[in-house]
């Protein structure tokens, strides 16, 4: 074998070589079976709200409107914890359960989730508590509404409340009105809305 042909063979032995390396470094860096995964991180917010707004219209005894006023409530603790009570612990709820007796007030003082009366309730003048109408609204939705035939003159009607009984029980919420007076022969129509969202 002359020195032109071993310088050959050694050239194609060195070439492959070289071919190889480079074949073995693309797949390397490059794999044919590589599979990419995205990384991704979920974050999800619950945003479920319980609403609550009361509504308080007054009417002469021709049905003209003098009064309007709508407010959000304030859920009280007793409400809060008559919630957990109800969905986390005992479906029953006791008895009554309902939501639907509605009171008016005449509050002297700043309102709290820490109420469980409301302060001065009327109970003269066609103004006692009592017994509302429900009413479904929509999905996760009603109303509790009552319709009070005022008898006489009451001044300084500002707040309602929303009970589960026609004498102490549980206050769910209260709200101030703005400061009012009703005469004999007004409608005082008050109606609280819930919803869950």
């Amino acid at each position: 074998m002359n020195k032109t042909t071993k310088i050959r063979i050694l050239t194609v032995i060195f070439c492959s070589v070289l071919i190889t390396l480079a074949v073995a470094s693309l797949l390397l860096s490059n794999p044919v079976n590589r599979i990419t995964y995205a990384s991704t991180v979920t974050s999800e917010t619950n945003t479920m709200k319980l609403k609550i707004d009361s509504y308080t219209t007054i009417k002469d005894s021709e049905g003209k409107v003098k009064f309007y006023s709508e407010h959000p409530a304030i859920l009280t603790t007793n409400g809060k914890d008559f919630v957990k009570v109800c969905l986390g612990v005992n479906a029953s709820c006791g008895v009554p359960t309902a939501f639907d007796f509605i009171a008016v007030g005449g509050n002297t003082s700043a309102m709290s989730s820490a109420d469980t009366t409301l302060a001065n309730e009327v109970s003269g003048n066609g103004l006692a508590r009592a017994f509302g109408t429900y009413g479904s609204t929509g999905t996760g939705a009603w109303r509790i509404e009552k319709d009070f035939s005022v008898t006489g003159t009451q001044n300084n009607i500002n707040s309602t409340g929303l009970f589960n009984a026609s004498s102490s029980g549980t206050m769910l919420a209260e709200d101030t009105i703005s400061n009012t007076n009703v005469v004999n022969g007004d409608t005082l129509n008050i109606t609280w809305t819930v919803s869950v969202s």
